[in-house]
């Protein structure tokens, strides 16, 4: 395309990266490596991760332009509709674990507090301080 040969020798398939970031320089634009870890895209339709990425970042036209390659794998939304809908039940149970444990703090309190002031032992401190 520019008389620029960015496929890597040893393999055809891949790019080399060396190659490319001289045909940028060439071309003016200035770029730079990210590390990651992963990288997910959300559509409405479906996820997609690319586990293992090579990110570089570059500026074109006053713009950042994120090039990435890497494994992907595409993920339904459904599925990841029912893991969030999951993660969420098992919140919602640890919450109310957590509520029905505090409301019987709360009412054993209560109750102690009653029973000092039924046998006589006011205190002029207040079950709660």
């Amino acid at each position: 395309m520019f008389g620029f040969d960015i496929k890597d020798p040893k393999d055809p398939k891949k790019i080399d990266k060396a190659k490319v970031t001289k045909l940028l320089e060439k071309l003016g634009v200035a770029s730079k490596p990210i590390e990651a870890q992963h990288v997910e895209i959300r559509t409405k339709e479906k996820i997609i991760r690319i586990k293992n990425p090579d990110v570089i970042l570059s500026l074109l036209f006053g713009r950042d332009v994120y090039q990435i390659t890497g494994e992907i794998e595409e993920v339904p939304l459904k599925l990841s509709e029912r893991a969030l809908k999951k993660a969420a039940r098992t919140e919602k149970e640890d919450v109310t674990a957590k509520l029905a444990d505090l409301n019987y703090k709360v009412t054993k309190t209560v109750s102690e507090a009653k029973q000092i002031t039924r046998n006589g032992r006011k205190s002029s401190k207040k079950p709660w301080e």
